[in-house]
């Protein structure tokens, strides 16, 4: 799952309506094999995207998952028992491996989720180049009927689990469906600021049984009435400036329709602003509308400036302006361009008197890593960096608004593509703003793939 992931970073069918019963409700059970549960996510700089789990073996002493996220595929084995929390045996997030081969006995009191029940202790997790010694409490709050979109009423066991290592702490609240044999839903927050919310959408290769509950929805494509939205007549054209959702309603926990590709051209009717939040709404070819979060969308018409030789004092300002019909009022900081890269024989010498400072203790690790980045022309890493901590404060202190935000952080991303920056310093660059927490999984995700493709 999402919170899997997080562990090193911090990442269908639809039955008939029954009526069920639960003699299993509050026990853990091992899902089906072959089970393929696909959940919708929204992370904390508000990107959406998809994620699906596909239980390669099952057991009652072990489950392995597959996680593809449309760029990278993970793995994670573990008890059935651990379903609800990060814990695992053994897993593999983008071939880096780890393991947690000595976990506490009483954790395995998890498996009756009996309510009230609070499990403690420390696990031992082993990296390729560290270890962790993470204090985990694990909780179990109580049981409730939620209502899914998809599923309808689904009878649910809710737990909570906060652990932490060193200055590093996470929280995640799961909701876990025996029916289903995997959790309904999770979010999982941070010490570092990250957030991360899914929810299952989909699933395939679960009992027609377990899939709606108690008079619930038929599906999630069902014949439900929508409801009536008035939008604001504003016709133009726009770009999805990353992979974005289509969704049934203006809202983010509304049904999944459709998908835009990055860079996908498409003309709308208008928006509508629901909970400050504007949405952009998009005929669709049966007659109905679907609608687009705006942070995802950029107006069309909105020429990308061209890459500027080193050093022109105006490109600061080329670099920053926005089109006219743009809302976002705050500007990210402008960037200065780059110096032209040495020849290749001065590079190399300077690189070399540069390892010698360092040997004789005459600069700092800091100092020593920024100059040979600007000499290997990754100059524009700090910048992208810089614009990143700038934008993230402004939102912390209240003075951008959410759609600011996303808006902002687009167009600094924007600027890490295969035309204007050399894949090789484009992958150095994701390396260093995913290791200073600065992007997402799922961004670091999209723009590496964009970086391996023009290799």
């Amino acid at each position: 799952m999402v919170f899997q992931r997080a562990t090193i970073i911090v990442s269908g069918v639809v039955g008939a309506t029954l009526s069920l019963s639960y003699p299993a409700l509050g026990q853990i059970k091992p899902p089906p094999v072959g089970a393929k549960y696909t959940f919708d996510c929204s992370s904390s700089v508000n990107a959406n995207y998809e994620e699906i789990y596909s239980v390669i073996s099952s057991s009652g002493s072990s489950v392995r998952v597959e996680v593809y996220d449309g760029i990278d595929r993970n793995w994670y084995e573990k008890p059935p028992h651990l379903l609800v929390t990060t814990m695992m045996s053994k897993q593999s997030m983008r071939g880096n491996e780890s393991a947690m081969p000595d976990i506490p006995s009483d954790f395995q009191q998890l498996q009756s989720l009996s309510i009230g029940g609070k499990y403690s202790g420390y696990v031992t997790e082993r990296r390729r180049k560290e270890r962790l010694e993470w204090d985990y409490t694990v909780s179990v709050l109580g049981r409730e009927t939620v209502y899914n979109r998809a599923f309808g009423d689904l009878k649910v066991v809710s737990v909570n689990e906060s652990r932490w290592v060193n200055v590093y702490s996470s929280n995640l609240d799961v909701q876990y469906a025996p029916d289903l044999g995997f959790p309904l839903s999770w979010k999982y927050t941070d010490s570092n600021g990250a957030e991360v919310e899914c929810e299952l959408a989909s699933a395939e290769g679960v009992a027609a049984d377990a899939v709606v509950a108690d008079g619930g929805a038929a599906s999630a494509g069902g014949s439900q009435a929508r409801t009536q939205i008035a939008v604001v007549p504003s016709p133009s054209r726009m770009r999805a400036v990353v992979n974005a959702n289509i969704r049934e309603e203006p809202s983010r926990k509304a049904a999944r329709i459709g998908r835009l590709g990055n860079g996908t051209r498409i003309s709308v009717d208008g928006y509508v602003d629901v909970g400050g939040e504007r949405w952009y709404a998009l005929p669709l070819d049966n007659g109905t509308t679907g609608y687009i979060f705006s942070g995802l969308l950029k107006e069309a018409g909105a020429a990308t400036p061209a890459p500027t030789p080193a050093p022109a004092p105006k490109v600061a300002t080329s670099t920053a302006s926005k089109p006219a019909t743009q809302t976002a009022v705050v500007k990210a900081p402008a960037v200065t361009a780059p110096a032209a890269a040495p020849a290749t024989g001065d590079t190399a010498a300077r690189l070399k008197k540069l390892d010698e400072l360092r040997q004789l203790n005459l600069i700092s690790e800091a100092e020593y890593e920024r100059k040979r980045a600007a000499l290997l022309g990754g100059g524009q890493s700090a910048g992208i960096a810089d614009q990143l901590r700038e934008t993230n404060t402004l939102f912390r202190q209240g003075k951008i608004n959410p759609e600011e935000f996303v808006q902002a952080r687009a167009g600094i991303l924007s600027k890490i593509n295969a035309q204007d920056m050399d894949a090789k310093q484009g992958l150095v660059l994701l390396n260093d703003l995913i290791n200073e927490r600065l992007i997402s999984e799922a961004e670091y995700s999209r723009k590496r793939a964009i970086m391996l493709d023009a290799l």
